[in-house]
C-alpha cells in the first residue's frame, strides 16, 4: 500500500505534514489567488530536469529525474519520473498536467491503470476534490483541500513564492490510512512532502534542483 501512496511525487511528485507547521513557522498568505502566468507551471515536464530530497525520519535522500519515456493512458502522455532512494530502492511514477490538472498514473497488483488527480490550477482555498483508486484489492478514496495559495515558505534554507497547499486524506471505509500536506512551487514542482501513515511519519523536502 504504501508503495503507492508514495509515489507523490513526488511527487509524485505529491504525495507530500502536520497542517500547523505551516500556521506557526514559515508559511504567510500574499495573494489570494494563482497567478496567471503559474498555470500549468507546478510540475516540471523537461526530459533531464532533476531533483534530489532530504528525509527527515530516515536520515536518507531520494533523487528524481525526468526521463524521456512516456506512456499514453487516458487519452495523453505522462512523463517518466525515475526515483531512486539512498537504499537502493527505485520507482518508475508517471506524471502528466493537462488543462491545469495535474495526474499521476496508479496501476493496481492486476494491471489496471488508474488517473489520480492531485493538484489543480484555478482554485480557490477550501475547494475539494476526490477519487477512488484501487491500488491493490480494496478501493481508497483520496481526497484533496486546497489549504493555502500565494504563500512564502523556507525549505533546507531556501525561500520560494507563490507556494500552493495541498493537503491530502485517504480512507479506507471510515478509516483513515494515511495523510499529507504537499508544498508545490512554480517551475520546481513539489518543494516539500510531510505524510503521516497509520503507523510512521515522514518528511520529504527539496535540497537540490536542476531544471531543463
Amino acid at each position: 500500500m504504501k508503495k503507492y501512496i508514495k509515489t507523490f511525487l513526488f511527487i509524485c511528485f505529491s504525495i507530500v505534514l502536520v497542517s500547523s507547521t505551516c500556521l506557526i513557522s514559515s508559511c504567510t498568505k500574499d495573494t489570494p489567488t494563482l497567478a496567471d502566468n503559474t498555470n500549468g507551471q507546478y510540475l516540471n515536464l523537461k526530459p533531464g530536469s532533476s531533483w534530489v530530497y532530504t528525509i527527515d525520519t530516515l536520515g536518507s535522500t531520494s533523487s528524481v529525474t525526468v526521463t524521456d519515456s512516456t506512456i499514453i493512458a487516458f487519452g495523453k502522455g505522462f512523463m517518466n519520473f525515475h526515483s531512486k532512494y539512498s537504499s537502493g530502492q527505485e520507482y518508475r511514477n508517471f506524471y502528466s498536467c493537462i488543462n491545469g490538472l495535474y495526474s499521476m498514473v496508479i496501476t493496481s497488483s492486476a494491471g489496471l491503470q488508474q488517473e489520480l488527480i492531485y493538484l489543480k490550477d484555478k482554485v480557490m482555498v477550501g475547494d475539494k476534490w476526490n477519487s477512488v483508486i484501487t491500488p491493490l484489492t480494496a478501493p481508497f478514496n483520496y481526497e484533496y483541500e486546497v489549504k493555502g495559495l500565494g504563500l512564502t515558505r523556507m525549505v533546507n534554507g531556501n525561500t520560494f513564492n507563490q507556494v500552493v497547499w495541498i493537503h491530502c486524506i485517504v480512507s479506507s471505509g471510515s478509516t483513515i490510512t494515511y495523510q499529507s500536506d504537499a508544498y508545490y512551487a512554480p517551475k520546481i514542482g513539489l518543494i516539500e512532502l510531510n505524510e503521516d501513515y497509520t503507523t510512521a511519519k515522514y518528511s520529504t523536502k527539496l535540497k537540490s534542483y536542476s531544471l531543463k
